[in-house]
């Protein structure tokens, strides 16, 4: 009796332990089908460019590496990298995905090393103050690559900004008497590759680029005071000094009389 209990027990539990595993075997299916389809398309576009690429996979969690550009470049210009628009930023070789997206070749104009360079200011880099006194000379001056023509301007804090100094087309701009008015001007040069039929006053499209600020500071000139001669100036005059004629005089008038009183006294001694 005993015997056919336990027979019976396992044989439910045997039965159990099956309808359990049919009842799982969905759950299990479900998720290997949902891990299988967790990837992403990447599809490439030429954005100017002529050819066709592949679509890659990018699977969820893990970089994609990216693929080599095989569209031919538009003429003139290279491929530069992908991008999420055709302008964009230049995405890593290797990038994460979390969608489908479609990217974009972007590319770079092959420079031609036979055309003129833009010029550029070397010195200064920045802003800079000049200080003088009043009737001092001023010179203002930069240094620049790949420049062929340059212009001055001036602001003279009348309300008017910046105007062009006619004539003042080299290196340097030198004022040769500076003036307390001049103190608080401004200036700066534009550098050019070329010679503008106008001129404008920033970096301009016909090849200009502005120099730091040059500040004009003046200060007014320090007057010598005369030096005075000391009336108790008792000192003998020095040998050669030919400025205290009376005062030789005197000299010559005492140092006589003294002589004159010596002799005296001697002849005195000689009678006795």
């Amino acid at each position: 009796m005993k015997r056919t209990n336990h027979s019976r027990l396992a044989a439910r539990l045997l039965m159990l332990c099956m309808a359990l595993t049919v009842m799982a075997l969905p759950c299990l299916f479900v998720t290997e089908a949902q891990a299988a389809a967790v990837t992403y398309t990447i599809s490439f576009d030429p954005n100017g460019g002529t050819g066709t690429m592949d679509s890659i996979t990018a699977e969820d969690g893990k970089e994609c590496v990216l693929p080599a550009n095989r569209f031919m470049a538009p003429s003139g210009k290279h491929f530069l990298g992908w991008a999420y628009t055709p302008t964009g930023q230049i995405l890593p070789t290797s990038y994460l995905f979390t969608t489908d997206t479609k990217l974009y070749a972007v590319w770079e104009n092959i420079l031609d090393p036979t055309a003129p360079k833009l010029p550029s200011i070397t010195s200064p880099i920045s802003d800079q103050t000049v200080t003088a006194f009043e009737g001092e000379p001023v010179v203002m001056e930069i240094t620049a690559e790949n420049a062929v023509w340059y212009q001055w301007y001036v602001n003279r804090n009348d309300g008017n900004g910046y105007s062009k100094i006619d004539g003042e087309n080299g290196t340097s701009y030198t004022i040769a008497s500076v003036a307390l008015e001049n103190d608080g001007y401004m200036y700066y040069c534009m550098v050019y590759d070329n010679v503008p039929a106008t001129f404008s006053l920033s970096r301009a499209a016909d090849g200009g680029y502005r120099s730091p600020i040059f500040t004009l500071r003046v200060s007014k000139a320090v007057e010598e005071v005369p030096q005075t001669s000391d009336t108790g100036n008792t000192e003998i005059p020095q040998t050669g000094d030919k400025g205290s004629p009376a005062l030789w005089f005197a000299l010559f008038v005492a140092s006589g009389s003294a002589a004159l009183a010596l002799i005296a006294r001697e002849k005195r001694r000689a009678a006795k």
